[in-house]
């Protein structure tokens, strides 16, 4: 069950699928509101050793492939 949050202008408690406050009218989706998430938190952690894996093999010299 998700957790209630409260309005960031009134502090009125809100429903979670509210799309304004129930008490002033404020917005929901505004940013104030959301959380930006990390990409620690939802990257799978196999992904993330094959980006640094291929993270050396990226760096470096670069050639043009005609040369």
């Amino acid at each position: 069950m998700p957790l209630r949050r409260a309005c960031p202008r009134c502090g009125t408690p809100r429903p979670p699928a509210a799309k304004f406050c129930p008490e002033c009218a404020h917005p929901t989706d505004s940013p104030a509101d959301r959380a930006v998430a990390s990409p620690d938190t939802y990257t799978p952690y196999h992904l993330v050793e094959r980006i640094l894996d291929s993270r050396a093999v990226l760096e470096g010299e670069r050639k043009p492939s005609w040369a």
